[in-house]
Formats: structure tokens, C-alpha cells, sequence
């Protein structure tokens, strides 16, 4: 069971339309797409957006019954404008994704998880943070937790940064964020390789991914156990951890790309679909790449993936 922990919003579009959004979000789309039960744990308001939220959750095939209803905040949403392509956000505060509880029903929820990711989106309140930090805590030792890092806008600080590594086994990035990480946690400078292998060694992570648009990705792996493994289980110190990465990189993929959102969510799905299966590093940055280029040829986050696609997408494995 793959459970993303987070935003759920509505993506408000230039020409008026509107889409599912929220990075956990299309992620369980994705992973329900793959062949994993995807699980959305989040907030929405009592209002008709959250009432149409809901059912479009239905209409997609992911598993709501976690969706919270938060009493006097709205529903998320998102203007998004698009510039060749790629979008930048505007995302409105004080929103029912801002307001979650650990509740009996997310506690049970946690303990049966075998893959979970948040971002820094939905830990913007620190109310929100704590029960995000208390859902990943409660999950089995055997789960994945992927912090799927996401800066917007300013709803993002060391701190936060910091303790969702140190909670984590793996990490996904872009590589706008990289260099912006590296400095706010006091890595060392350095090219991309270098940079992540500063994650892996400090917080002790499995795999550290990066994703480079148009230019395709890089994962750093730690040589020993599988992707969905802490190299030497995660939270020691970093004097008593040495990691010698092994690196995949996969070029971009020439594809004609209608949008870019979700894509990088798409990807996260595709590397948790692998390393739940202890997918070859090689391989599920492979599988993973060509994943998010097709969603990218696709407008929105949660598009229709044809079977060829989603065989392809899982044939590493």
C-alpha cells in the first residue's frame, strides 16, 4: 500500500479548467495506475469543492476513505500559469490540507503502509508538520518514506527540511531545488553527483533522486540493501555512516510536452513501484524517466496512461 501523505487541492488552470492537484495526490493516482493500492491521506474543506474533490478521488480510482473534512477552512486550490510548458504556482494559505488530525483512522492507516511520501507543501503550519512527522514515525520499519521535496513558493525552512530527511529513506528532487537544499542545510557545494551523495551520507537514505526536466535524471544509491533500504538503517550520526554511492543517469526523452505538471509525481510513483519490488537502480531510473515523459506529452496530473505505457513503466521490476 502506497499512502501519500499531504496536499489535496484544485489546480486552477488559465482557461478556467480545473484539475486534481497536490504532489501526494497525483502520486496515488499514479501508484493505483501501476498496480499499487494508492492511498491519499488529507484534508479537504465541507464545501462543494471538496464535495467535487472527493468524487473526482472516486472517478480516479484512489482510495478516499482517509480524506479528513476540516470544519471552517476551505478547500485547496492552486492558480496555475504555464510559461512554454512549465508551470509556476500561486497557492492560496489557510486551507483545509493545513489542518490535519492524526486520528484513530490515519493511526491504523499508518501501520499498515509499505510506502509513504510528503513533501513541504502540506508542513507549511507547524500543526500540520507535527502530524505529518507523526503519521511517517508510526509507519512499519519496513516502509519506504520518500520526501518528495517540492519548494513553492516560501512554504518551506531548514527545519523543515531537515527533520523530513532525517525521517526519511529516500529522497526526489529537481534540480532547481538541489542547490537550494545543499545551501540551507550547509552541504557542501558541489556538482549534482557530489550533492547528493552529501544527502545520502548525512541522513543515511537509500536513494537520493533528481530530476532534470528535458535532460532526464540521476539517482544516487547506496551500495548496500535495496532502494526501499537505509543503507545502515538511518538515523546514526553522520561521523559512523560511510557511503560510496553507485549513480544512474538517464538523458531526457525528445517527447512533445503539453504540460509538465505531475510529471515529476509520475516519476515517484514509477521509483516506489520498483523499490518496493527492490528494483535494479539502473533499471527503475529507466522505467521512472520514461514514466514521467509520457505524462508530460499529457495536459494535467492524473491523465489516462494506456496499458503499453504502464507495462512498460513496471516491466523492470
Amino acid at each position: 500500500m502506497v499512502v501519500g501523505i499531504g496536499e489535496l487541492l484544485w489546480d486552477v488552470f488559465p482557461d478556467g479548467r480545473r484539475e486534481l492537484g497536490g504532489a501526494v495526490a497525483n502520486l496515488a493516482y499514479h501508484a493505483s495506475l501501476l498496480g499499487d493500492r494508492g492511498v491519499l491521506a488529507s484534508s479537504v474543506g465541507r464545501d462543494a469543492n471538496g464535495n467535487d474533490l472527493a468524487g473526482r478521488l472516486r472517478e480516479l480510482g484512489v482510495d478516499g476513505r482517509y480524506l479528513q473534512r476540516a470544519a471552517g477552512h476551505p478547500t485547496g486550490t492552486v492558480d496555475v500559469a504555464l510559461h512554454d510548458g512549465a508551470p509556476t504556482y500561486t497557492i492560496h494559505e489557510q486551507v483545509a490540507f493545513d489542518h490535519p488530525r492524526l486520528d484513530h483512522a490515519w493511526r491504523e492507516l499508518a501501520a499498515r503502509t509499505d510506502a509513504v511520501t510528503f513533501g513541504t507543501l502540506a508542513q507549511r503550519t507547524v500543526d500540520a508538520a507535527a502530524v505529518i512527522g507523526a503519521f511517517v514515525a508510526a509507519c512499519p520499519p519496513h516502509c519506504v518514506r520518500l520526501f518528495d521535496v517540492n519548494l513553492r513558493q516560501h512554504f518551506w525552512s531548514a527545519e523543515v527540511l531537515d527533520t523530513s530527511l532525517e525521517a526519511a529513506t529516500a529522497v526526489k528532487l529537481n534540480d532547481e531545488e538541489l542547490p537550494l537544499v545543499a545551501a540551507a542545510l550547509g552541504l557542501p557545494a558541489g556538482d549534482q553527483p557530489a550533492m547528493l551523495a552529501a544527502l545520502l551520507e548525512r541522513y543515511g537514505l537509500s536513494v537520493a533522486c533528481l530530476t532534470r526536466g528535458a535532460r532526464g535524471c540521476l539517482l544516487a544509491g547506496a551500495r548496500a540493501g535495496g532502494l526501499g533500504t537505509p543503507a545502515d538503517g538511518g538515523g546514526q550520526p553522520a561521523a559512523t555512516r560511510s557511503i560510496v554511492p553507485c549513480i544512474a543517469e538517464q538523458p531526457g526523452i525528445n517527447v512533445p510536452v503539453a504540460d509538465t505538471v505531475g510529471a515529476g509525481d509520475a516519476f515517484a510513483a514509477a521509483l516506489l513501484y520498483h523499490a518496493l519490488r527492490g528494483g535494479d537502480l539502473q533499471r527503475t531510473a529507466a522505467a521512472a524517466n520514461r514514466y514521467a515523459a509520457f505524462v508530460a506529452t499529457r495536459r494535467g496530473a492524473t491523465p489516462a496512461v494506456p496499458e503499453p505505457v504502464l507495462h512498460e513503466a513496471r516491466a523492470a521490476a
